[in-house]
């Protein structure tokens, strides 16, 4: 876990993804990059009925059996409920699939908070 302002927090982590480690093989020491990862929380909100297009725009795959115990615990601290098991090989996804450079675990799904009020184009309409 990093926390700090973020113009420090940047440099560290430049500071990091800099150096360089020995890396043993049979021909000798090669050099990799120390990686730098970042693992971040976003909450996506968005209608209710877009559930399949959304999971299909993340690349969403349930058969991730090695983290299903972290993200149950996810679950259970965020308040939200596991994903249904959807088809999703004939939806279309919301624009674009996302990158398959970039690992997307949706951890599941709860009621948005935010009620749109009385008279706002979106009135009554349920998100997640």
């Amino acid at each position: 876990m990093l926390r700090g302002i973020k113009y420090e927090v940047d440099q560290f982590v430049d500071v990091l993804s800099g150096a360089m480690l020995p890396y043993p093989t049979k021909a000798g020491n090669k050099f990799v990059q120390l990686a730098m990862r970042p693992i971040q929380l976003y909450e996506a909100v968005f209608p209710k009925q877009s559930l399949p297009n959304v999971l299909k725009a993340m690349n969403y795959t349930n058969n991730r059996k090695d983290i299903r115990l972290q993200l149950a615990a996810l679950r259970k601290i965020l308040g939200a409920k596991k994903l249904p098991k959807l088809d999703l090989k004939d939806v279309v996804p919301v624009q674009h699939n996302a990158s398959p450079l970039c690992a997307c675990y949706p951890i599941g799904i709860r009621e948005d908070k935010q009620v749109w009020g009385k008279g706002h184009d979106c009135e009554g309409g349920e998100q997640l």
